[in-house]
């Protein structure tokens, strides 16, 4: 239990004030999360998210640091969309329950196939954005950094 107190300064008592142009914000408590791109940022994240991989076993999770890659494999693409579609609901809601939100216009995905073989099908691969408050399509990609 020392160890809590240890990082309690660090996560109590925060407040945050946003800028736009020249209007500043007033100040607003934080009562959840991590600074985002602190030291300590990386650290909480891995102790907070191992086990996003246990919302779902049709899928393979991949973490590195606040990044995490979803894996599927089917060779009928129709049925990697269907199944995608509604497969990411599951880790939406696990995000949701753990006061985290998937940042939608920096997720994107990629269909592996033959270079020789054109897909014949272009998927659409979509989810929930928390800001818009609505379902979004996500960007297709035909390579992805890693």
């Amino acid at each position: 239990m020392a160890s809590v107190g240890l990082f309690s300064p660090y996560l109590n008592n925060r407040t945050q004030i946003t800028q736009v142009g020249q209007y500043i914000s007033h100040k607003a408590s934080i009562s959840c999360g991590v600074p985002d791109g602190s030291v300590l940022f990386i650290a909480f994240l891995v102790i907070c998210q191992p086990d996003i991989h246990k919302c779902s076993n049709k899928r393979r999770f991949y973490l590195f640091a606040d990044d995490t890659y979803i894996l599927y494999a089917d060779k009928n693409v129709k049925a990697i969309k269907t199944t995608i579609n509604i497969e990411l609901q599951k880790p939406y809601i696990w995000l949701t329950a753990n006061k985290l939100t998937l940042h939608t216009r920096k997720s994107n995905f990629i269909v592996f196939h033959p270079y020789q073989k054109q897909l014949a099908y272009k998927p659409k691969i979509c989810t929930f954005d928390n800001e818009q408050n609505k379902y979004v399509d996500l960007e297709s990609k035909v390579y992805i950094k890693y």
